[in-house]
């Protein structure tokens, strides 16, 4: 081979060897700035925000721009910055880990809990749509995929999805629910009741259950029913979610104590008292001088029986914040159950001077010295009671009581009367009132006004002392 053609192939060698480098050299800085593209730009930190959750997603964030696809990186990112609330930075996070790790349908699910709560539900149906493909058994992102269409009216879907999962769990209430709304959206009440009956049936503390099916039956002319749902509804209180255990693995990463402590009360509010505990615990672990999560737990003790643990928290935040008047009234709740007057007074001593301005404080005050029988005592700090809160009928109520306690029945009246004015149909202040026109002999108003509490309030609790009074006084029922 002659010299011009080596030169001539060492040439074209050389130019494959360089072209080559220079794709590959080209594919990698595209491969690199495709990877980068997936990492939030850092928020700006207010002054409250932990030092910890800094310090951690600072870690993760150097990470993931020293090493491309490093996923593991990226997925504590998008954790820290979803469980702290940081939506924008998650999202773009949350996106990069749905192309980098395709399969895994966590980060799915959490984009499209995301996106629903921004309110971009078509976005969030065709992710929910992935993870029901990608996981069928989580039945969390097959509601949340059910309730999505309902709330975007493809009602036809949503009943086909809600049915499903009816077939194969019956007992499953958020199902029965969601479809009883398909049925109303369609007009058919009668149907809708059926699905309520089952929901309730199934699980009779679904407080959403209860009250939608005090709307359906108002509706079909039901007022027995509507009446009775109503009740369960209003003492269950708030509605609770569907449980999500994907998202549940987010409290480990949040740092921010007020949050935890609202998922904390949200648990606790649906008999998950055991389970709200750690969550509080953490609170308390990342924000120790603050005094909300003791009192939270505290209350949480007092629910589980545990008094002495109870009384422990509540004396930790008083120290922590001494001008709280909550939590004195917490533990002053306490010693009230546990009937030690005495500790209670003690106690009300110190907050009447911490917290001279609590209406709270002032009336916890009043019921303690009059539990001792110290009725004289009282009066001043219910009247103090009842001049810090003028709307707040039990100061009225109580103060009331003290004063015909004492035979002071013309004062006693007109602090019915004032207290009446602001709110007129008490069933405290009405029975209280209905209780005094007894010992007058004036069945009638007593007799209509014991009438009108029990309408108020069934439960009212100076209801059954008002009967037996007019029972004895004038040989009848009221």
């Amino acid at each position: 081979m002659n010299r011009a053609v080596v030169w001539t192939l060492s040439g074209v060698v050389a130019l494959t060897v360089v072209g080559s480098a220079g794709f590959w050299w080209q594919h990698r800085q595209a491969e690199r700035a495709a990877w980068l593209a997936t990492r939030p730009p850092e928020p700006t930190w207010s002054p409250s925000v932990s030092a910890q959750l800094r310090e951690r997603i600072h870690e993760a964030d150097a990470r993931v721009l020293e090493h491309v696809g490093d996923v593991k990186a990226l997925s504590e990112l998008a954790r820290l910055y979803l469980a702290n609330a940081y939506q924008r930075e998650a999202e773009t996070a949350l996106r990069g880990l749905t192309r980098y790790e395709p399969r895994n349908a966590h980060w799915d699910h959490y984009l499209a809990t995301l996106l629903a709560g921004y309110g971009r539900l078509d976005e969030a149906i065709v992710l929910w749509q992935r993870v029901v493909r990608l996981d069928p058994k989580y039945r969390t992102a097959q509601l949340k995929l059910a309730e999505a269409w309902l709330k975007t009216n493809r009602l036809d879907e949503a009943r086909k999805l809600f049915g499903e999962i009816l077939a194969k769990d019956p007992g499953e209430s958020y199902a029965a629910l969601g479809l009883a709304q398909v049925e109303i959206q369609e007009g058919r009440w009668a149907a809708a009741r059926e699905h309520l009956e089952a929901a309730v049936a199934a699980d009779p503390l679904f407080s959403a259950g209860w009250a939608l099916l005090a709307t359906v039956a108002d509706r079909l002319g039901d007022s027995a029913t509507s009446e009775q749902a109503r009740d369960k509804a209003n003492v269950l209180g708030r509605f609770k979610d569907v449980s999500d255990p994907w998202m549940d693995e987010l409290i480990p990463d949040i740092y921010d104590p007020y949050r935890l402590q609202v998922i904390a009360s949200s648990i606790s509010a649906t008999g998950g008292a055991e389970r709200a505990i750690p969550i509080l615990e953490r609170a308390i672990q990342i924000a120790p001088n603050d005094s909300r999560p003791h009192r939270q737990l505290g209350k949480l003790d007092v629910m589980l029986h545990q008094n002495d643990a109870a009384r422990g928290e509540f004396e930790k935040a008083i120290a922590l914040r001494p001008n709280d008047p909550l939590a004195y009234i917490d533990l002053v709740g306490l010693y009230r159950t546990s009937g030690d007057v005495k500790a209670a007074l003690s106690l009300l001593d110190t907050a009447v001077k911490e917290c001279p301005n609590a209406e709270g404080v002032q009336l916890e005050m009043g019921l303690a010295l009059m539990a001792a029988g110290r009725v004289g005592e009282s009066v001043p700090f219910l009247e103090r009671a009842v001049e810090l809160q003028p709307d707040n009928p039990t100061n009225y109520e109580e103060l009331a009581k003290a004063q015909f306690r004492l035979d002071q029945k013309a004062a006693g009246a007109e602090t019915l009367k004032t207290g009446l004015s602001r709110a007129p149909e008490n069933a405290g202040l009405l029975a209280t009132r209905a209780r005094y026109e007894v010992d007058l002999g004036e069945d009638s108003a007593a007799e209509n006004d014991f009438n009108r509490a029990k309408k108020a309030d069934p439960n009212e609790p100076m209801l059954r002392q008002v009967d037996e009074a007019f029972e004895k006084k004038f040989g009848r029922r009221p």
